[in-house]
């Protein structure tokens, strides 16, 4: 088997994404940039273009990658994230494609205007998983602003309620079809007061979904979150009757509390 010959790109994007060079065909070449804060911080849109042999797509094996955000705020406090989108194979045809994904803030929301650290870690296998590239790159980067026109910042088609024991009832406006069912699971994330980071969590069964909205409830974390926007991520798994025409959204989007 050949060797995996890992290229990082020394120049970072900060105002879009453009194509990856030429790559060798047993190559894997990633390039992380820009990144964007959404709900004030409470989460991160971390924007990366990559290029991968085809040995590693399809039934012919996988690559996938996820990144890791820290920030520091002041000599005593950082901001710290994780990767919370739909981790998925990468594409891997010798081409170049651009694509993201959602970091959370698990403690302290994140800045913008201020530099932070990413961590990408990808992990190439054939199908065998007997020959395997598990390399790490870091790319320090200025957090921005999203614009209003981003499609990751667009509020999502749904409601939200926050109960008085902390718990939050989310209704998508999208149902069940009918005589069919669905599952969705949510995550939301906040920041608060103190610049803390609210979380929370909820997962609705095909009892909670009628034709007019799904319901979730997502329960409460120890930092409780208020009324006003967050960033919800998740995904919606919905049939017709008879488990026909399954497909599953993916869910990525700003959310107003009342």
């Amino acid at each position: 088997m050949r060797k995996l010959v890992v290229v990082l790109v020394g120049t970072l994007i900060l105002s879009g994404v453009t194509a990856v060079p030429a790559i060798a065909k047993t190559s894997l070449s990633i390039r992380i940039g820009p990144v964007r804060s959404l709900a004030h911080g409470a989460a991160i849109k971390v924007r990366f273009t990559y290029a991968c042999a085809p040995k590693y797509g399809g039934s012919r094996g996988y690559a996938i990658v996820a990144f890791d955000v820290t920030q520091r705020l002041r000599p005593t406090a950082t901001a710290t994230g994780t990767d919370v989108g739909n981790i998925e194979n990468l594409t891997c045809d010798n081409r170049a494609h651009s694509d993201h994904h959602i970091v959370a803030s698990t403690s302290k929301a994140f800045r913008a205007g201020r530099k932070l650290r990413v961590t990408g870690r990808l992990l190439a296998c054939d199908a065998a998983e007997l020959h395997c590239k598990d390399p790490v790159i870091r790319k320090t980067l200025r957090l921005r602003h999203t614009s209003r026109s981003d499609p990751a910042n667009a509020p999502l088609d749904a409601r939200a309620m926050l109960k008085r024991n902390g718990e939050v009832v989310v209704v998508l406006g999208r149902g069940c079809p009918a005589g069919g069912f669905a599952n969705a699971n949510l995550s939301m994330y906040e920041r608060v007061r103190r610049g803390r980071t609210a979380r929370a969590e909820g997962i609705a069964d095909a009892s909670e979904c009628r034709q007019q909205g799904i319901k979730v409830l997502l329960a409460r974390e120890p930092v409780r979150i208020r009324k006003g926007i967050a960033y919800v991520v998740g995904n919606v798994f919905t049939c017709e009757a008879n488990e026909q025409n399954c497909q599953t959204e993916v869910l990525e989007g700003t959310l107003k509390i009342s």
